[in-house]
């Protein structure tokens, strides 16, 4: 990584995504910031400057991911990776090799198992656990983080055992006619295990977020919405303290446990920097579709009574969001069901009624929404925080688990066509974290490389509109509209070179685009061999 005075990229096709959307042939970098955009092709050359001809690359503005949790990322990078496994069988081998290389009483550690891939309807239990690995805890978690998987060794850490009561919002699958505990954790239930400390050290940590943030410049990202809470927050707070600096943009939200102590502090809260901002406090209205955790208003599809979590009581909702309103921080609702997101949007309501003002609220997910409460996300001046890789990684699930219902799910062109500020993000790394894949699954609304028909392609929307979800509308979304999210003067010099122009490329080929090179802070931070 380079330090210059001044960069000047030119000879390039340069969308600069401002209100007039134009098209510019020069960019110029003093600093961390733009300090020109033109058509021109003559500039002053000087010692100072470092100029590159683009030779017609295409260059667009940084992405943003609105929906990613950086710690979940960096441990993930240590962890059995199970998202490829498609049998219990396939899984249980995973682990033993792990467990071979392992020494007794050490962790292991896995994420991305998805009951939905395998040719079973029942979730797993800890005796397949047991047999493969019974003298170390062992800790799955679930495709979508809202299940964990774990063994006797792990369940008798934590206690649970059939004495063990379920928490408030979550909980412990027994078997049928017995308390004893399965190994399946659900929603809040998870958190009997996560308590244990077996994470690793700060240093570890460090280097796994180092290792992390390398994949998000890969793709292009520089700008984040993290949903980690006050641990990862208290590790960026000490690494800007020590250089004055921190390699991504981050937004950063908190779980409401750091609320109270927000509440009672005599400090004001600080909205932070160009690197480090406060976003708000995260809330879970109900858990999720893979899990059947999503809280709905009719039973999922084959059963009588299954309706799904409430991880957060409505009248409990409706407090935190007020409280936190009060206190300047808006809220982000975790709410996938259509229970889960008129709940949350009466969380809100009620906070605006109370406090007589609106607020930057923000709904992430919003899978499934009923026709009457889609109105209401406009009414309210409710962001939604879309992943729009759902669409189409949760295809089949879906139809599977809602039915008909499907047809009011992920509704990008709906939200769009109703007014309503729409974000988009990965929710990584549940997904993918390489926002291309996205913006494909938005414009396409077809899993990639397979050769379906677009699921409820009315819901497509095009490729301008997708693009702005990665980079204009989060920087709005967190009042950094006049620093990011477009190429303009004065503001942050964020922006990445690609090896084609996606606004050209047939929709197919999205996926196959190459980021030659990302430009963070002013600096070439991946990629300046391509340039």
């Amino acid at each position: 990584m380079r330090t210059l005075l001044k960069i000047i990229l030119t000879n390039g096709r340069i969308y600069t995504l401002d209100r007039g959307f134009h098209i510019a042939h020069t960019v110029a970098i003093e600093g961390n910031r733009i300090s020109k955009v033109t058509n021109a092709s003559e500039f002053k050359k000087d010692s100072k400057s470092q100029i590159l001809d683009l030779k017609g690359k295409t260059i667009i503005p940084a992405f943003c991911d609105s929906h990613v949790h950086l710690l979940l990322l960096a441990l993930s990078l240590n962890q059995i990776d199970l998202s490829k496994a498609r049998s219990l069988k396939q899984v249980l081998s995973l682990v033993r090799n792990k467990t071979k290389k392992s020494k007794p009483n050490e962790w292991i550690s896995g994420r991305g198992w998805n009951i939905n891939q395998w040719s079973i309807e029942k979730f797993p239990d800890k005796k397949s656990l047991d047999e493969v690995s019974p003298h170390n805890p062992v800790t799955l978690s679930s495709k979508e983080e809202h299940l964990l998987w774990v063994n006797s060794f792990a369940l008798k850490l934590a206690r649970i055992n059939e004495n063990a009561s379920n928490p408030i919002g979550g909980e412990i699958e027994r078997y049928p006619n017995s308390n004893e505990p399965t190994g399946i954790l659900k929603e809040e239930a998870t958190g009997l295990v996560h308590r244990i400390p077996n994470k690793p050290s700060k240093e570890a940590f460090r280097k796994m977020l180092c290792e992390a943030v390398q994949n998000a410049y890969r793709f292009g990202i520089t700008s984040v919405h993290n949903f980690d809470g006050g641990a990862t927050h208290n590790l960026l707070e000490e690494i800007l303290l020590e250089e004055g600096k921190l390699p991504l943009r981050i937004l950063q939200f908190f779980r409401d446990d750091k609320l109270e102590e927000l509440i009672n502090s005599d400090t004001p809260i600080e909205t932070g920097s160009e690197y480090l901002r406060i976003g708000g406090i995260k809330l879970f209205a109900d858990g999720a579709l893979g899990s059947r955790t999503a809280l709905m208003f009719e039973p999922y599809e084959g059963t009588k009574n299954d309706f799904g979590i409430e991880v957060t009581d409505p009248h409990r909702l409706k407090s935190i969001t007020t409280k936190a309103n009060i206190l300047g921080l808006n809220v982000a609702i975790h709410a996938i069901g259509d229970r889960g997101v008129h709940n949350a949007l009466d969380a809100i309501e009620h906070s605006i009624r109370e406090n007589k003002k609106y607020y930057a609220n923000r709904i992430e997910h919003a899978q499934l929404v009923k026709p009457s409460d889609l109105k209401r996300f406009k009414s309210l001046k409710v962001t939604a925080s879309l992943q729009p890789i759902h669409a189409t990684s949760d295809r089949d699930m879906a139809i599977k688990h809602w039915g008909k219902r499907f047809a009011n799910a992920y509704r990008l062109k709906s939200f769009l066509n109703n007014g309503i500020r729409v974000i988009f993000g990965s929710d990584c790394p549940i997904e993918d974290l390489n926002p291309l894949k996205g913006i494909y699954a938005a414009v396409t609304r077809k899993r990639e490389k397979v050769n379906e028909s677009p699921f409820y392609p009315k819901e497509r929307i095009d490729i301008r509109k997708a693009i702005l979800g990665f980079t204009k509308w989060p920087a709005i979304a967190s009042g950094e509209e006049k620093q990011k999210g477009s190429i303009e003067t004065g503001e942050l010099a964020d922006m990445i070179v690609l090896s084609e122009d996606i606004f050209k490329v047939p929709s197919k080929g999205i996926p196959d685009i190459e980021i030659l090179a990302t430009i963070f802070d002013g600096k070439i931070v991946y990629g300046e061999e391509n340039l």
